[in-house]
């Protein structure tokens, strides 16, 4: 609604504005002028400047930094489910262990999401989940906890990763947990 009165008050202005502010103003003499003075019309005087393009000295853009969105992230093997926190830190995991990754999602974050690229002896699972707690966006800060129950022994890393959607397609790296999977 907003969009529309804004775009009826600009018709409104642009009512009165001159059609091309490019074009010469004529401004005519009195018509009444002795017989021998000729009538002459005055064309305003318009000066052109020289523009001479300069290059901008080239800046880095500063990256963002991912711990605004997520930090405090851990690998355990066990949580505490009412609080996300982690009880036992470890890389080390048995086959069919779930592999739990607990961090901190900041309040700058809830428009986004989390999205975690799991990989066991490089086959990679991505999964990825609103960074919102809900009902609490009030909240500065949210604990959070995911899991992944690995299907087979070898190296292993989860990458953590904030984005504007769930889709992913602008990530930003969090961190890289790496962890192992024995028998």
């Amino acid at each position: 609604m907003a969009g529309a009165l804004i775009m009826v008050f600009v018709f409104i202005m642009a009512q009165s504005l001159q059609l091309d502010p490019m074009a010469p103003n004529k401004v005519q003499l009195p018509a009444i002028q002795p017989a021998n003075t000729p009538i002459a019309t005055q064309q305003p005087t318009r000066s052109h400047p020289t523009i001479t393009p300069t290059a901008l000295p080239a800046t880095a853009t500063a990256p963002v930094s991912a711990s605004q969105y997520v930090d405090n992230t851990n690998l355990t093997s066990g949580i505490n489910t009412v609080t996300g926190q982690p009880l036992q830190s470890t890389q080390k995991f048995r086959l069919g262990q779930p592999v739990y990754v607990t961090m901190t999602i900041h309040q700058v974050a809830y428009n986004g999401a989390i999205c975690l690229n799991w990989s066991v002896n490089n086959h990679t699972y991505p999964y990825a989940s609103s960074a919102s707690p809900g009902a609490a966006t009030y909240v500065a800060q949210t604990s959070a906890y995911f899991y992944y129950k690995p299907g087979a022994i070898g190296p292993g890393f989860v990458d953590i990763y904030w984005a504007s959607s769930t889709a992913c397609a602008d990530e930003v790296l969090v961190t890289h947990l790496p962890f192992t999977v024995t028998a």
